[in-house]
């Protein structure tokens, strides 16, 4: 029996301000880790149209990785304990703005700043969920945003962003989030 989304994703925030209490004063690690439990669980309750994620269980949703995540580590960990909708996790490095065509999600790194208009360009319109960690992407057009907030992982989310790519968030997600239009 699966739990209720509002159940799992006040757990997974829950998780994410006991860690970054924590750990807050050590180092910062326990952020990322936190922050590619969200990737997953936010992944998790995000619906693609029609025949975007593959068909076949043992097809992999790929994670597109662009520019330098400074929780590369915690990445490879998501890719080997997490699931996507039942499909594990591939992570690609991804060096060209077209590339990030061919995943489903797309961790867009802070290094990327200035090639972002670039990035959402080549994306207008893909069902690709695009994820960022750094101030004012959810402006910009990136789709989910995560951020820290008085020790605590939060996320914001670009509503209109999700809808030109004819991704949907589930309604419960949303109800966690800071909407930025």
């Amino acid at each position: 029996m699966r739990a209720h989304p509002s159940i799992v994703l006040s757990a997974a925030v829950t998780l994410g301000t006991v860690c970054t209490s924590v750990f807050a004063q050590a180092e910062r690690s326990p952020e990322y880790q936190v922050k590619a439990r969200y990737i997953a669980t936010l992944s998790e309750y995000t619906t693609w149209p029609g025949l975007t994620l593959p068909k076949a269980q043992e097809e992999p949703v790929r994670l597109g990785i662009l520019g330098t995540a400074p929780f590369e580590g915690f990445m490879k960990d998501l890719a080997t304990n997490y699931r996507v909708h039942g499909h594990r996790i591939e992570l690609v490095t991804l060096r060209q703005p077209l590339d990030a065509r061919k995943c489903h999600l797309v961790f867009i790194a802070g290094s990327e700043k200035q090639r972002l208009p670039e990035i959402l360009a080549a994306l207008r319109g893909s069902p690709v969920l695009t994820i960022g960690d750094t101030p004012g992407f959810a402006d910009r057009g990136v789709m989910v945003n995560l951020f820290l907030s008085q020790n605590r992982v939060l996320f914001e989310i670009n509503p209109g962003a999700l809808k030109a790519s004819r991704l949907e968030m589930s309604s419960h997600v949303l109800k966690f989030a800071r909407i930025v239009d």
